[in-house]
């Protein structure tokens, strides 16, 4: 094994085991309220998890952003800007954050509105609600340094605090459920404290490993998260449609891989070296728009499923 495939192999084996505990912390929150007698607290939960998921995936720029950005300072060697693209993207996270719990009511009847929930889930939906939205700064805030992490070709840190999350939650879910006799109230409480958790391990990892990197002043504005937000969290995805496909599973990981094997080096500045040099026609091939290389994706893909979506009507 060369250099280059060891490297990517350090990148993207934590990546692939932290995408892996990404569903456990719903998991976790059902499998506990499915002891608890009624099926209205599994459909509060479910609820209470689409609504999040849903809001949450429309700052995915956050993550995103912050790793491309961060890759190519990192890559330029300037340690001032790396550190101002995690102070920006943290900032914007925590006012997005404010936000959504400001229209927290609104937001919830318009979200029960449209998933139209049974009237025996609803009360429990709405406090579940009303506790997780709490977490939402904790949330943003997360993926705003996992972003940075990645971007610092640092994937251990995330797997690291991914792996913390799941374990906090299920200690503070069964304790307040089963040590403290709550419901649906422990388990929202549980996700909420390992919420916080999370993003206090990473602000301390932030700080012991990084700390450094933030002594000085800071440049620069929040102009480029915002124009990479238009890129990665359109009004109108365009495979929702399929997001519990199996096959589209297979597809995102061999999207993930490739941006791993190609993105993540040549922004880092790697592809300079020799041995990272690519064809001058490769390199001309891996610079192509972001809408273009998607709706590449997109026409393989829809070719690759086209006998296996459901008849109209």
């Amino acid at each position: 094994m060369n250099i280059r495939d060891r490297q990517i192999l350090q990148i993207a084996l934590p990546s692939i085991v932290s995408n892996i505990t990404i569903p456990l912390l719903g998991m976790i929150d059902v499998a506990i309220v499915g002891h608890m007698g009624s099926p209205a607290y599994i459909g509060a939960v479910a609820v209470g998890s689409m609504i999040f998921n849903l809001v949450y995936w429309l700052f995915g720029f956050l993550r995103m952003g912050s790793s491309g950005l961060t890759s190519q300072a990192l890559g330029r060697r300037d340690l001032t800007e790396i550190a101002s693209i995690l102070a920006r993207s943290v900032f914007i996270a925590f006012s997005i954050a404010l936000l959504l719990i400001l229209l927290q009511i609104p937001m919830k009847w318009a979200s029960f509105a449209l998933i139209g929930p049974t009237e025996d889930v609803v009360p429990f939906a709405s406090t579940y609600f009303n506790i997780v939205i709490w977490g939402a700064p904790a949330v943003l805030g997360l993926y705003s340094m996992l972003g940075w992490f990645i971007g610092m070709q640092n994937t251990r840190f995330p797997m690291f605090i991914s792996i913390m999350q799941n374990v906090v939650n299920i200690l503070a879910s069964l304790t307040l459920v089963y040590g403290f006799g709550m419901k649906i109230e422990g388990v929202a409480m549980g996700t909420v404290i390992a919420q916080y958790a999370g993003f206090i391990v990473a602000l301390g990892l932030v700080v012991r490993y990084y700390g450094r990197l933030f002594r000085g002043g800071r440049k620069g504005g929040c102009e480029p998260l915002f124009h990479i937000s238009r890129s990665t969290s359109g009004s109108r995805h365009p495979l929702r449609e399929y997001r519990d496909d199996a096959t589209l599973s297979v597809f995102l990981l061999f999207h993930g891989w490739f941006c791993l094997r190609w993105r993540g080096p040549r922004r880092k500045g790697l592809w300079r070296q020799k041995h990272y040099r690519l064809p001058r026609d490769t390199a001309q091939t891996l610079d192509v728009d972001t809408h273009r290389r998607n709706g590449l994706y997109l026409i393989i893909y829809n070719r690759w499923t086209a006998d296996r979506r459901p008849p109209d009507g």
